[in-house]
């Protein structure tokens, strides 16, 4: 996201993505996307993680 610090401060964006498939409660596609993006965060940050299918327990 950022290649030159701001006001001294690294910066940098991880995310997670979910599509949500015909059917699903929402709240599974958030499990999705919030397992994503502590999947993007464990992984070094500062990228995206995109799901489409998972079951989360």
């Amino acid at each position: 996201m950022c290649h030159e610090p701001i006001n001294q401060i690294n910066v940098t964006l991880s995310c997670g993505c979910a599509n949500q498939h015909d059917g699903e409660k929402i709240i599974d596609t958030l499990e999705r996307a919030d397992k994503a993006l502590y999947l993007s965060k464990s992984s070094g940050r500062n990228q995206v993680t995109y799901l489409s299918e998972m079951k989360i327990e």
